[in-house]
């Protein structure tokens, strides 16, 4: 069973639980055994690591079948590497089946959490109010900054989805956002290419491209959230 820790919290200081002192109280320890065992999984993992690296394995000759046969036999550098390889042998199952994802998972929800905790403080917060940040702007934001290459960047792109998909917002709207953004640059990039061809005196062409440059807007304005 998986604990959304941060979506509790969210919902008990929205006054959704019945006893919001007490829930923050809960959700304080769970926050607690959570960075406990996350600990535990890292020094399972280093030691697994120190252990595979003391490794030596020792090719052996044998005869099965009446035929040569080769195989090898693990052994160790040194007694720590033995001694350890043994010890996670008997390490809890859930440490040691730990899959690289969700230590990958685990170290970028880190990064995420520190993104977010520098925007609380600087009095950034309501994103799960939808009464105060609307689906589209999480989107707009989103979007905006898939192009930017400054450093964080990629935490602030996970962040904001993460936003949105706690929200249970409909996917959609990424890509709504999107078309309006594509259909506004073309628009603009039209607007531009008319007013080249009036100072040209190409009154036809302007025409064309004006009408171009409409329909774009038109399609700008119909890719909101809710419309298809």
């Amino acid at each position: 069973m998986t604990i959304d820790i941060d979506r509790m919290e969210a919902l008990a200081r929205r006054g959704a639980a019945a006893a919001p002192d007490a829930a923050l109280a809960l959700i304080a320890r769970l926050r607690e055994a959570e960075a406990r065992e996350q600990a535990l999984a890292a020094h399972v993992e280093a030691a697994q690591r120190i252990a595979d690296e003391d490794r030596v394995d020792h090719p052996m000759h044998t005869m099965k079948d009446g035929e040569p046969y080769e195989f090898t036999s693990p052994g160790w550098r040194s007694k720590m590497g033995r001694d350890l390889h043994h010890a996670l042998k008997g390490a809890p199952a859930t440490s040691l089946a730990r899959h690289p994802d969700d230590a990958a998972v685990d170290r970028f929800a880190a990064a995420m959490k520190a993104k977010l905790a520098d925007a609380r403080a600087k009095g950034r917060d309501g994103w799960d109010d939808p009464s105060k940040c609307t689906a589209e702007f999480l989107a707009d934001q989103l979007v905006g900054h898939v192009s930017k290459g400054n450093a964080g960047n990629l935490e602030d792109i996970a962040n904001l989805a993460m936003m949105l998909h706690q929200r249970s917002d409909d996917p959609k709207v990424v890509a709504q956002v999107v078309a309006r953004r594509d259909a506004k640059m073309k628009a603009e990039a039209l607007d531009s290419a008319v007013r080249t061809a009036k100072v040209k005196r190409q009154v036809a062409v302007a025409q064309w491209l004006k009408d171009l440059a409409d329909n774009y807007r038109r399609q700008a304005e119909a890719a909101k959230v809710g419309e298809e």
